[in-house]
């Protein structure tokens, strides 16, 4: 039995890069930016951040920034700050709305990893690779 892509949609994805490009005012023009998870060591403590980007089966679009802290005996904290909206979703086509506004984008995902680009509404194309974290 085969997977669809929407089916493989679903799921929580870790952004590795960000690359913003193709922008109406090329001083929005981010280039490739690495944003895989970055850890640093602050006193007794090591603080970890990433960027994931989750798609649910009740067609929930959630953008999360989650910061986590671990002290020198393993205790950890984790803080996720959230950007909820919804999609509609076709084959290879999205839509991603957030409070009704919503933009156009395409995706290509496996089992493994997605690839995703959002044509902003400011005429930049963002686009994300991510690593799934589960299904």
């Amino acid at each position: 039995m085969d997977i669809s892509p929407e089916q493989l949609l679903i799921g929580t994805f870790e952004v590795q890069t960000i690359e913003i490009s193709n922008c109406n005012d090329e001083a929005n023009e981010l280039g490739i930016r690495d944003v895989s998870e970055k850890c640093e060591q602050q006193g007794r403590y090591v603080f970890c951040t990433s960027k994931t980007i989750e798609f649910t089966t009740q067609f929930e679009y959630i953008e999360s920034q989650i910061t986590k802290g671990i002290d020198n005996i393993g205790t950890a904290n984790r803080i996720a700050e959230s950007k909820s909206g919804y999609y509609i979703s076709t084959i290879s086509d999205l839509k991603i709305c957030f409070d009704g506004i919503c933009e156009e984008a395409s995706y290509q995902v496996d089992e493994k990893y997605l690839v995703l680009i959002i044509k902003k509404l400011n005429g930049c194309q963002e686009m994300y690779r991510a690593v799934r974290l589960n299904h």
